[in-house]
């Protein structure tokens, strides 16, 4: 069974030895580029960009907006997306300079949909899908500078079945697999433009999916479908079937929460699970069991009871934790947690 050493502390790292000015700005996403910098969205801060080699440390604050950068990507061209609430689409380049900024305007129809991107997602084909608030799913066709739409339209059943679109992923057949506020999931076809409901009432295709409040989507290295609810807890869907296993506080002992906001996997298959409130939790495939994350060095700082935005699992196996009150690190390997700090 794996577990944390618990006797760790969590340790402080500075942008200079004369500092020590926690973090505690409210993280909204993370992601991470071809050299291992890993980048992050604040609510109010801007944008930090951050690696923590003992040989080269670096932070770096880029003040892009004071508005939430909800959701980033990395580009193929390494270049870093971000949407905004209410600020658009602002892409950076590695130095974090603003190259380009895309706004909604209505007096062009291919423009931004909305100024508020909630979720990003870049296929193989290089197209980045966007998920809005309140204006459906859009793609953006960089060689004509265009924005297209696939929205949710009255008595339309090839739609989306709601408006808000909170997180968009590819899976092994190359159909997109979103998530909304209100609809479940919808599975897009880009070939064809055919849309399956997947939600509380529609069961015909994939059953088991009772919630219909989904904050996140997360595909696992097997293909395991792993659905992140408001409040009705996890939602999972083992590759090859059809129907979703739910896991909830009642029914799952270790699950502290029923508000799932973010999955990330390890090297060794485990899946890391940021809640509302409960903290971090992760999922041992070898068990089969569900563990909170209570040992002493996040207790200490409340992050066993905090709201956790965004985890991510990196190259060196290194949890990357985006919460509320700050980002936190914890080697996996080592056992060792550390706060970020300015």
């Amino acid at each position: 069974m794996f577990s944390l050493n618990t006797s760790y502390k969590i340790n402080q790292i500075y942008k200079d030895k004369f500092k020590r000015v926690p973090i505690t700005e409210s993280i909204e996403s993370l992601t991470i580029d071809k050299n291992e910098f890993i980048w992050v969205g604040t609510s109010s801060d801007g944008l930090f960009k951050v690696k923590t080699d003992n040989d080269s440390y670096l932070f770096q604050n880029f003040s892009i907006t004071k508005n939430k950068i909800l959701s980033l990507i990395k580009t193929n061209e390494n270049f870093i997306v971000c949407g905004t609430e209410n600020d658009g689409l602002i892409i950076v380049n590695n130095s974090g300079e603003v190259v380009e900024k895309y706004l909604h305007s209505k007096y062009d129809n291919y423009s931004l949909k909305s100024n508020s991107v909630w979720s990003l997602f870049q296929d193989n084909e290089n197209r980045i899908w966007i998920g809005y608030y309140n204006k459906g799913l859009g793609v953006f066709d960089k060689p004509n500078n265009k924005f297209n739409a696939v929205e949710s339209l009255l008595n339309n059943d090839n739609s989306l079945q709601t408006s808000s679109v909170t997180s968009v992923v590819k899976d092994k057949s190359g159909n997109l697999l979103i998530s909304s506020e209100g609809g479940g999931i919808d599975i897009f076809n880009p070939n064809d433009k055919s849309i399956i409901h997947v939600n509380k009432i529609n069961q015909k295709y994939y059953a088991g999916l009772t919630a219909n409040d989904i904050q996140t989507i997360f595909i696992d290295s097997k293909q395991n479908i792993w659905v992140g609810s408001w409040n009705q807890g996890i939602f999972y869907l083992k590759n090859g079937t059809k129907n979703f296993i739910n896991y909830t506080t009642a029914t799952s002992e270790g699950l502290k929460s029923n508000r799932i906001f973010s999955f990330s996997e390890d090297s060794k298959g485990r899946i890391w699970i940021g809640t509302f409130i409960s903290g971090l939790h992760y999922y041992d495939p070898n068990q089969g069991k569900f563990y909170n994350c209570n040992f002493e060095s996040l207790i200490d700082d409340n992050v066993n009871i905090t709201y956790i935005r965004k985890v991510f699992v990196d190259s060196d196996d290194v949890l990357w934790v985006g919460t509320i009150s700050g980002l936190y690190q914890v080697n996996i390997k080592m056992g060792i947690i550390s706060k970020w700090s300015l």
